[in-house]
């Protein structure tokens, strides 16, 4: 069941629909729905063709749904400080360029 559920999360993640993520992968919306669902197994030689579609590795998608999300959280919380300090390196250049204009 934890393998149908990460594809879901991860689907999710990514924005597909379960058709998007089908055409993908190269199976039905049915098979996907019953994958995520737990009722079908994903074929072995497309799980590579989910990891691809969702951008992420194979391995995660057997790793428990809690560790998945902390994971997310993490690459987030990454993001936003890469993203704080480039708000406060424009601050500071802007600064410069004030104080560049002035000077003419």
């Amino acid at each position: 069941m934890e393998l149908g559920n990460n594809i879901r999360l991860y689907r999710k993640k990514k924005g597909l629909t379960q058709l998007e993520l089908a055409d993908k992968v190269g199976l039905s919306r049915t098979s996907i729905v019953n994958i995520e669902a737990g009722r079908q197994t994903a074929p072995l030689k497309n799980l590579s063709n989910f990891a691809k579609a969702l951008e992420t590795q194979v391995i995660y998608f057997f790793i428990p749904e809690h560790e998945i999300e902390a994971k997310f959280d993490e690459a987030a919380t990454l993001k936003i400080n890469k993203l704080k300090e480039e708000v406060k390196r424009l601050k500071r250049l802007k600064k410069q360029m004030k104080k560049i204009i002035k000077q003419f």
